[in-house]
């Protein structure tokens, strides 16, 4: 778990970062997206062999991200800690960075979305009457290449229309507006390609 990254990792990239037997990290890896703790992510628009390399496995749990991620590193100084020297101003430089963690919120951010889509019972979050979506059975997918990341991917809609999702964790207006100008363009590429 410690090897997988809030992004994801490839087989091949967790091999070699954990440095142990690939029979040991395939079963373990069998074992955890059984369990439903880790999730294999495939690029949406890919040929099939392509879709082999391609895939990532990656930490759903929102508890085992935030430990493996922040936690973790943070071990000794959460030790050393007083009540005099709180453990958020030890480790994120409060209140200058408490609400965003460098490499980590905005992934929790997305996984959050992506959780809540797959997850909600009765689709009353705004986010299901913003994409205009009613029934139950759509697909939440992503996709990655050397040209084109999007971070999510809804597909198998009532309405046959695929809607592709950015996710980001800010309040500027100038990133929000240069993502939702960046998506048409990505979509075009991914349309080239199948």
């Amino acid at each position: 778990l410690a090897t997988l990254g809030i992004t994801g990792r490839s087989l091949n990239d967790i091999l070699s970062k954990s440095k142990l037997a690939p029979g040991t990290v395939t079963e373990s890896l069998e074992k955890l997206v059984e369990y439903g703790i880790v999730f294999e992510k495939k690029p949406l628009y890919k040929r099939s062999l392509e879709i082999k390399r391609g895939v990532k496995y990656k930490i759903k749990d929102f508890f085992l991200n935030t430990y493996f991620q922040i936690l973790r590193s943070n071990l000794r100084k959460i030790r050393l800690n007083t009540e005099n020297n709180l453990i958020i101003n030890a480790i994120f430089n409060w209140p200058r960075d408490f609400y965003y963690v460098e490499g980590f919120s905005g992934e929790a951010f997305e996984n959050l979305i992506e959780y809540i889509l797959i997850s909600s019972e009765s689709r009353k979050e705004n986010i299901f009457s913003k994409l205009k979506l009613k029934n139950t059975s759509f697909i939440v997918e992503s996709h990655w290449d050397k040209q084109v990341q999007i971070d999510i991917i809804i597909t198998e809609t009532e309405d046959q229309q695929d809607r592709f999702l950015e996710c980001k964790w800010t309040s500027s207006v100038a990133i929000i507006k240069e993502a939702i100008q960046d998506l048409p363009q990505k979509a075009n590429l991914l349309k080239l390609k199948q």
